[in-house]
């Protein structure tokens, strides 16, 4: 078998196992990884929160290689969105962010022949959601290592990503009055009209220059179709109401 369909089957196997974050499937994706970095002579095991760590002996302060497991897309999608290639080019849920990374991680490894170097390998297993759980694992890995290179995709440019955006999640609470919406409709106060005039406001904050980006993610509220409602409440997740910051004024890109 090629190096090449080595690395489509690998590619396949991790985008046909749906690994949204809190899922089964996280760990079963880090598993295919562990199995490929200890045929290459990583020792490796896993944290509490199913995050992999791999090691490889060497000389010197160890190398960081950065990944993680997870993906935004949700169970089931895999039967409407199949893995495929087509054109040079692979698609499935996963495919792009970040399995496809992690493909790469692992091949370049073997490609390094000879390499003397200390390498640490890190997965997290919660990163589309912020890495709650990984940051203190992260943070104890990192520790000592000369430098550390994260293997997430480019941009549409191709550009390597040197930086990364800061993160903060935010919950929105908005109460109004109940009120039944065709026969005292004036005695109401909708808070479900309020919000999206707030969701507006808050989306109107993103700026391209600056490098913010805002997003309102989950709305909840209301309880019947006929009464204006008092609560809608958003819900944290990923992004319930996450802004996004770039240290500076200008995004930093290097091909």
């Amino acid at each position: 078998m090629s190096s090449r369909d080595h690395l489509l089957d690998l590619l396949r196997e991790l985008v046909e196992i749906e690994s949204p974050t809190y899922s089964s499937g996280v760990r079963r994706v880090a598993e295919v990884c562990s199995r490929e970095l200890e045929a290459l002579g990583a020792q490796a095991r896993f944290l509490e929160g199913d995050h992999l760590v791999a090691e490889l002996a060497g000389d010197g302060p160890p190398l960081l290689l950065v990944g993680h497991t997870d993906t935004v897309w949700p169970e089931g999608t895999l039967a409407a969105m199949p893995f495929r290639t087509s054109d040079g080019r692979a698609y499935g849920p996963g495919t792009y962010d970040m399995k496809g990374g992690l493909v790469l991680l692992v091949e370049a490894i073997r490609l390094a022949v000879g390499r003397t170097r200390t390498l640490r390998v890190f997965l997290t297993a919660d990163e589309e959601s912020g890495s709650r759980t990984a940051r203190p694992h992260l943070e104890r890995v990192a520790g000592g290592c000369a430098a550390a290179f994260v293997v997430e995709p480019p941009g549409p440019s191709g550009s390597l990503k040197i930086a990364r955006k800061g993160l903060g999640r935010f919950r929105l609470t908005i109460s109004g009055r109940s009120a039944h919406a065709g026969t005292h409709r004036e005695e109401g106060t909708s808070a479900i009209e309020e919000l999206a005039h707030q969701v507006l406001a808050l989306h109107a904050l993103n700026d391209d220059d600056r490098g913010v980006s805002v997003n309102v993610g989950v709305v909840r509220g209301g309880r019947v179709r006929t009464s204006s409602p008092a609560k809608p409440r958003p819900t944290s997740t990923s992004a319930s109401h996450a802004m996004r910051t770039e240290n500076g004024s200008r995004r930093r890109s290097r091909r």
